[in-house]
């Protein structure tokens, strides 16, 4: 441990000497900015400017006799980890190199930079300094409102058209791709704290905004797998009964996350106290013995679940 003497300055302040190796491999000169983040354990810690510290991270990839599960998993692992230029080697037919362009495609701020004989060259175009994730996490839920909308509708029919269940994937899709992007910018955050200068936040709200997003992607998962169900039609008589329990369900959700833009927790305590009663009631539709009816009401569950544990996030967060 590398220790250093308290100096008093002035009236109100006090200084330390910094490491001399630790100035230099900041690249930090007379003058610079430091950051300083409480952790939350009594401690300070000193960061340099977080673009003194934006190294380029590139990542090569060879995708040649791997699933397209495996391949997915490691684009987005990459992704996760701050790589910020990705070179995909042309081994592969050109039917997988179109689905490897369309699944980086996919990913937020991801562009083809270059193309050549024996690569592909992906670049990450973004500016930090302009993420706004509470801006992003307003567009997944309003998406997922809009997802609702139509799944209500389905429900009630027992049957979903396939121009539909087309939209919701679409609609899945682009909520997992806002997901991605903050669980990028939070796990870069765990590794440069100093990037939640950057953001004008701190790293308590961040984890929150990071749950939040989490259990809002998982949510529209659910209600794909819901679509999907719909996609072969159920009992209508049943599955008008199942919209009637959804209706509720999308009143809570909306609740929740209204009071979340608002930073306002009063009136979340009240789903709190219907959770037993709204999870008994999904249940209820297991007790038929409908297996289609039975996967419904499960995903319902979860669902419900999930709005649960942001609603938890919300008081927990929010202060009085």
């Amino acid at each position: 441990m590398n220790q250093r003497k308290l100096i008093k300055l002035g009236n109100s302040s006090f200084a330390i000497a910094l490491p001399k190796e630790w100035v230099d491999r900041a690249n930090l000169k007379k003058g610079d900015n430091v950051f300083l983040e409480e952790n939350g354990g009594g401690e300070i810690i000193i960061m340099p400017n977080y673009a003194q510290t934006n190294h380029n991270k590139t990542k090569a990839f060879d995708f040649s006799g791997k699933s397209d599960l495996a391949t997915q998993v490691e684009i987005i692992s990459a992704y996760s980890q701050d790589n910020n230029t990705f070179k995909i080697k042309k081994t592969m037919d050109k039917l997988r190199q179109k689905d490897v362009k369309k699944l980086i495609g996919n990913l937020l701020s991801f562009e083809i930079l270059e193309e050549t004989k024996n690569e592909i060259i992906f670049k990450d175009i973004f500016n930090l300094e302009e993420a706004n994730l509470k801006g992003f996490i307003r567009r997944m839920d309003n998406i997922l409102r809009g997802m609702f909308e139509d799944l209500f509708e389905s429900l009630k029919k027992g049957k979903i058209s396939a121009e539909q269940l087309k939209e919701l994937y679409l609609s899945d899709k682009e909520i997992t791709k806002f997901y991605l992007f903050i669980n990028r910018v939070f796990m870069k955050a765990l590794d440069n704290p100093s990037i939640t200068n950057l953001l004008k936040t701190n790293l308590k709200t961040l984890l929150n905004d990071w749950q939040i997003s989490l259990n809002i992607e998982k949510i529209g998962d659910e209600a794909k797998r819901i679509a999907k169900i719909l996609k072969e039609g159920v009992d209508p008589k049943i599955s008008k009964k199942l919209s009637l329990l959804f209706r509720k369900i999308i009143e809570d959700y909306t609740l929740c996350m209204t009071n979340y833009h608002k930073k306002n927790k009063g009136e979340v305590y009240a789903i709190i106290d219907r959770k037993e009663r709204m999870i008994e009631e999904c249940e209820k539709f297991d007790k038929l013995k409908i297996p289609d009816i039975q996967k419904i009401a499960e995903k319902l569950k979860e669902i419900y679940s999930r709005i649960f544990q942001n609603t938890k996030m919300i008081i927990y967060s929010t202060e009085e």
